[in-house]
């Protein structure tokens, strides 16, 4: 697993956890992503005990730390992990 700098995404659709190791997103909900997989299209959030909850990365949008003056999340000003299944706003 490869670490990354933690950076703040708000959730665009739900997702249910199918398993102990999955986190539910709920919409409108700002997750700090601090872990992803390479070889996958998930994030993970750390859980109480320092536990990791993964989601599938195509369900967020990366946002920086502060909301831009205009009130718009903007992109972070760091190189983001890969997932290739973003969605164009």
């Amino acid at each position: 697993m490869e670490r990354i700098t933690p950076f703040q995404a708000l959730a665009i659709e739900a997702f249910k956890a199918r398993n102990p190791n999955e986190v539910n997103l709920e919409p409108g909900k700002i997750y700090t992503v601090v872990n992803n997989t390479t070889s996958t299209k998930w994030w993970g959030v750390e859980l109480a005990g320092g536990k990791l909850g993964w989601f599938p990365c195509s369900l967020v949008v990366p946002l920086e730390n502060n909301i831009g003056s205009s009130g718009t999340p903007a992109l972070p000003p760091f190189s983001l992990p890969p997932c290739s299944l973003f969605l164009e706003i």
